[in-house]
């Protein structure tokens, strides 16, 4: 349907005796985009029942508006744009009006994965003025033929209408350039990493909540593969029936003694020349898929409900199994890995001190570990904080995990309660020969002396890298050139042993 086709549609409708609502997009003399919401009517003569004449009422609804109006149900009152309630109401109307006659058209999920950030950084109120101005920049973008609103956050949704696949590329890239460059508040810059997923109708879904599902789902393919744009395939709908099945059977496991068991990694001290504690790390051995690798669940359980009852688990098996290695000689404690879920919404600490009573242990036994970019992708630190904060005052030990891939600001480090960071295994490769890895161990390790944390160097494969980073500072390290993750058993026997690194 074309420009001229939908007017043509909108008057008879008019003259048919219906009143309409739409949503208009206006280029002023100027060369900017504003939006506005038209109610029309028609009116006839009381006594012929001709038609009279058409009412129309047309309303600025974008940050531009020079209304005093508050806002309405359907609109964003900090952008001034449709809010998530009136979009789907928008695509809803849009599609009733196309049954018979589809034309495609493209819904498009936008977001900057920034507004934590600079909210954290430099205020709520900053932050907001960055949102601003990115939905100017993006109706600019999209110009006349773009509906656009703002479901939450940072996150924005468009709808463009007569867009065929080629278009589709076309605006994901005129969105993704117009955020790229710098935004400029006051005398601060900022600069966003915009993601694109987009849905297709009707090839991607017929009904409004689908097609921005997709959408979404097109964002986070995009996100997960470190890309800028994707489009909606089958296959990521799959990829999340399969991930449901996943956790089906992995909830099954929890209730089903010797499915899920505790690999234990040592980690060895250089000052004490000693392993001081290992981390324990969760296998689940499926009973007709067999030993299924941890990159293809724990991301998965991560995300779901799930992850509280595992947790759990995790925290009682490796205290039992490890009580009888602190109390002996070797005094080995544990560390497991928990997710930002477990500290929010809980009482994580009270937990942890109940577990630690339990098995006859010291705080000083346990410590947990969060990857820094678990930590970085969350809107607010607040609450983990608190609960990090709690930990480390109870004697528990606290570790940034994978240091260095999750781009953390050094305010957000600085406010982090932890014992140490972690360097993650990419920079603590092949050390002799690669100069980059070593200055990036060398940095991490002055970051670290800055804020009073320990560091661990992870990925130790080789005694060339194993001295290195002792030479670099570390105070300690993980890898298999230190031991090989093992069941408590073999764990138990290779202390005995020695555990001379290498061996």
């Amino acid at each position: 349907m074309t420009g001229i086709d939908a007017a043509d549609s909108r008057i008879a409708a008019l003259l048919a005796g219906e009143a309409i609502e739409d949503m208009l997009r206006l280029q002023l003399h100027d060369g900017s985009i504003r939006q506005a919401r038209l109610l029309a009517k028609t009116e006839y003569h009381p006594e012929t029942r001709e038609v009279f004449r058409i009412v129309g009422y047309c309303d600025w609804v974008d940050n531009g508006s020079k209304s005093k109006s508050t806002g309405t149900a359907s609109q964003d009152k900090l952008t001034g744009l449709y809010n998530s309630v009136g979009f789907e109401e928008l695509l809803d109307s849009l599609l009733n009006r196309r049954l018979g006659n589809i034309d495609p058209f493209v819904v498009m999920s936008i977001s900057l994965d920034c507004y934590s950030d600079i909210s954290l950084a430099f205020g709520k109120s900053l932050a907001d003025r960055v949102l601003i101005d990115a939905a100017r920049r993006l109706a600019n973008a999209v110009g006349l033929s773009g509906i656009l609103a703002r479901l939450h956050t940072d996150q924005f949704i468009l709808l463009m209408q007569d867009c065929g696949p080629d278009e589709c590329s076309q605006v994901a890239q005129s969105c993704v350039a117009a955020l790229t460059s710098p935004f400029s508040v006051g005398e601060a810059l900022f600069h966003v990493e915009p993601v694109v997923g987009a849905s297709r109708f009707p090839l991607d879904g017929d009904s409004p909540r689908l097609l921005i599902r997709h959408a979404g789902l097109a964002q986070d393919h995009a996100r997960h593969m470190f890309q800028q744009f994707a489009v909606f395939e089958n296959e990521m709908e799959l990829r999340v029936q399969h991930n449901l099945a996943l956790l089906g059977d992995l909830r099954r496991a929890l209730a089903t003694e010797g499915e899920l068991k505790l690999a234990y990694q040592p980690v060895r001290s250089f000052e004490q020349r000693r392993v001081t504690h290992v981390e324990a790390l969760l296998r689940w051995d499926h009973p007709q898929q067999g030993r299924i690798p941890p990159g293809d669940f724990v991301p998965i359980l991560e995300q779901s409900s799930l992850i509280q009852p595992i947790t759990d688990w995790v925290l009682q098996r490796a205290l039992e199994e490890i009580a009888p290695l602190w109390k002996s000689s070797a005094r080995v404690g544990v560390c497991i890995n928990v997710s930002p879920q477990n500290l929010v919404g809980r009482d994580f600490v009270g937990a942890v001190r109940k577990a630690l009573a339990r098995h006859d242990l010291p705080p000083e036994a346990l410590g947990v570990e969060l990857t820094e970019t678990q930590l970085m992708a969350q809107e607010s630190l607040g609450p983990i904080t608190e609960t990090l904060r709690a930990l480390t005052n109870a004697g528990v030990k606290v570790w940034l995990d994978d240091f260095g891939t999750g781009a953390s600001t050094l305010i957000r480090l600085q406010q982090l309660p932890a014992t140490g960071l972690k360097i993650d295994r990419s920079f603590t490769q092949d050390l002799a020969e690669n100069r980059r890895n070593r200055d990036l161990v060398r940095i991490s390790v002055d970051i670290a002396r800055l804020l009073g944390l320990e560091v661990i160097a992870e990925g130790i494969e080789e005694k060339s890298d194993y001295d290195a980073v002792s030479v670099l500072g570390c105070d300690a390290s993980q890898g298999y050139f230190v031991g090989h993750p093992l069941p408590i058993d073999k764990l138990a026997d290779f202390l005995r042993a020695g555990e001379t690194p290498g061996s």
